[in-house]
């Protein structure tokens, strides 16, 4: 007796294996697919939705918008979805972070903000080269070695 699968066959095979031979056979002779298989089918299912809506907005949509950038914002909107804390991080962000952290890269060590058309202070990190040489937040910045910045 050959039981088909409406599934992919690498799918059917990794589920089978690890089931005992019995209940593949019981399940197949009455007819019905066990509750795990039911519920991969449905997964499998809505897996297939979702691609069909990433494929329809990559080659339909008014700008050019790559997988790489729907990918990141669906993860990025399921996880907003969960909770207010589960979040999405990109592991090139990730490393670039950790490598800030260990003070691996240079950096001056402020955050700026933009106000009236002049760069302004808005946070200066611990321990940087900002914070030993004296900006604080609200400082704002008009010239950069001679170089008027403003505007």
């Amino acid at each position: 007796m050959t039981v088909k699968s409406p599934m992919r066959a690498g799918a059917w095979r990794r589920w089978s294996s690890s089931a005992p031979a019995g209940l593949l056979i019981t399940a197949a002779l009455a007819g019905g697919f066990p509750a795990a298989l039911s519920a991969q089918r449905a997964a499998y299912e809505e897996l297939q939705t979702f691609s069909g809506v990433l494929r329809h907005i990559q080659l339909n949509y008014v700008d050019s918008v790559t997988y790489g950038q729907l990918v990141p914002a669906a993860i990025r909107g399921m996880l907003r979805a969960l909770d207010p804390h589960s979040y999405y991080v990109a592991r090139a962000d990730w490393e670039k972070q950790n490598a800030l952290e260990r003070g691996e890269l240079g950096t001056t060590g402020i955050l700026l903000e933009d106000v009236e058309g002049v760069p302004t202070v808005v946070a200066v990190l611990p321990r940087s080269p900002a914070a030993k040489s004296g900006v604080l937040p609200g400082d704002r910045l008009v010239m950069v070695n001679d170089t008027a910045v403003v505007g």
